[in-house]
């Protein structure tokens, strides 16, 4: 188990580094009608960046529908290295699913509340 651990906090390591080189060009591939991919940043409260390859540059930004008050926090918990599939939603919002789960809904459960607390 403590290598898992140490593998993970290396990648999300390396992950840090990577967003911090490119600055601005993270999280900015041309945006689509659904995506699906690892969560690889969470830049704001509601945002997530979705990889669609390995540069930060073609991560797609995705701010969830109704989810503006969801804690940046939350979401790292709930998501981040997990693959999501995302769908525009009718008011130009985005729906995510985890697997069978919605993401906002995984986010917001009290268990997520607790893991979010170790999350900077």
């Amino acid at each position: 188990m403590t290598g898992v651990r140490h593998k993970t906090i290396a990648l999300a390591t390396t992950l840090v580094a990577l967003i911090a080189a490119h600055g601005a060009t993270a999280c900015m591939a041309s945006t689509r009608d659904a995506v699906a991919g690892p969560v690889l940043d969470v830049p704001s409260d509601g945002v997530i960046c979705v990889a669609l390859g390995p540069r930060p540059e073609q991560w797609v930004r995705v701010r969830l529908a109704g989810t503006e008050a969801l804690d940046r926090k939350r979401l790292m918990a709930a998501a981040f290295s997990k693959r999501v599939d995302c769908a525009r939603d009718a008011r130009h919002g985005w729906t995510c699913r985890m697997g069978a789960d919605d993401l906002a809904a995984v986010a917001g459960s009290p268990a997520i509340g607790l893991a979010s607390a170790s999350w900077n």
